[in-house]
């Protein structure tokens, strides 16, 4: 597993790499406030309820790039 992230850190640039980080932790956060499991695939429920809660702290644009 750590060679794998090893190889996917150095295939992308480390703005990508910053925003799909900021994307997971802003999930991650969002399944632990409301007592739901990360797993993935992600539920298609999960993903709408993720999406009605970041539109209060996250813009258009950034909501469109995390998914």
């Amino acid at each position: 597993m750590r060679r794998t992230r090893s190889l996917v850190a150095a295939s992308v640039a480390p703005s990508t790499l910053k925003t799909y980080r900021a994307a997971m932790a802003s999930l991650a956060a969002f399944c632990k406030s409301h007592g739901l499991s990360l797993s993935f695939p992600v539920p298609h429920d999960t993903l709408c309820l993720w999406i009605a809660a970041s539109a209060e702290s996250l813009s258009h644009k950034s909501i469109r790039t995390y998914l």
